[in-house]
């Protein structure tokens, strides 16, 4: 078998070394062989790959038809190494978990990561693999990467799979009793506690508590009351550091959206999500 080597070129790209690895492939930073452009090359190739070619198609589908193009990595080219696939994309930079992450910045990605989840699902598509390594910016701006697990929705509920990685899993994904957008929730709200400064997760518990109730029914059923739920809780961060962060985060996101954020005004300030929300910091009332 035939690995990609430094200095190797790959169609009109040249690998400079190897970044990543997962079930559907193998990932390498390299650079356009005569115009220098940095970019991530990932091939359906490595010790852990568990995805089939057609597998791999489809996530290269996924990732040229720019779905979510707002939320998503360009797309730039795509070939065939040996009798290996591969396709080269943007190349961003994932989360980590060991990220040290202030309130605002926490705040300020998440919010973005929320809107290019409720993108797939305003299209009709679960992203079925959200977590920090598929959560990721480019010069700042937060993006989504590997789509190889998204399904279409109508065709997710009538046939529930167990897809994604396990950790950040709903419970109900894992059985394979059910498959939904409230899925991707799950997963969000467990990335987002994952990447919480420790000082803020009794502030930020509430959320993180409705976002990944075991039960579906009970969990937070959007990614709209998702970002509600997070800018009321900023208000409490606000009480204990003496900061501003909710007011302006509130500013920035209706500067940022425009029309989206006036259209859904109410998202950001629904006085009962706030209300919940500071009762529950005190231990008062459980998240529904």
């Amino acid at each position: 078998m035939n690995w990609p080597q430094c200095g190797q070129p790959i169609g009109r790209w040249t690998v400079d070394r190897m970044i990543g690895e997962g079930s559907f492939g193998t990932v390498y930073l390299v650079h356009e062989t005569h115009s220098g452009q940095v970019a991530a090359l990932k091939i359906n190739l490595g010790l852990n790959v568990t995805a089939t070619p057609d597998e791999f198609r489809a996530e290269r589908d996924n990732v040229s038809e720019r779905l979510v193009p707002e939320h998503t990595t360009d797309f730039f080219d795509s070939g065939i190494w040996y009798d290996r696939e591969y396709y080269v994309m943007e190349l961003a930079q994932p989360l980590s978990p060991s990220a040290k992450l202030s309130a605002r910045r926490l705040f300020q990605l998440f919010r973005g990561f929320s809107y290019g989840i409720e993108a797939f699902h305003a299209n009709g598509r679960i992203h079925c693999d959200i977590k920090p390594a598929n959560l990721a910016t480019i010069d700042g701006k937060p993006k989504i990467l590997d789509l190889g697990c998204v399904r279409l929705t109508k065709n997710a509920k009538k046939h529930p799979e167990r897809i994604g990685t396990w950790k950040y899993m709903a419970p109900e994904v894992r059985e394979r009793k059910l498959l939904d957008i409230r899925a991707d929730v799950y997963s969000f709200g467990v990335s987002f506690r994952e990447l919480c400064p420790d000082r803020h997760l009794e502030a930020f518990g509430p959320f993180i508590i409705h976002a990944t109730d075991n039960d579906p029914s009970r969990r937070t059923p959007t990614m709209a009351v998702a970002r509600s739920e997070m800018l009321a809780l900023a208000e409490i961060v606000d009480s204990t550091k003496g900061s501003h962060l909710a007011e302006n985060l509130r500013r920035e996101w209706a500067a940022e959206n425009g029309v989206r954020a006036s259209a859904r005004g109410a998202e950001a300030s629904r006085p009962d999500a706030m209300e919940r929300a500071r009762q529950a910091s005190r231990g008062t009332v459980r998240p529904r």
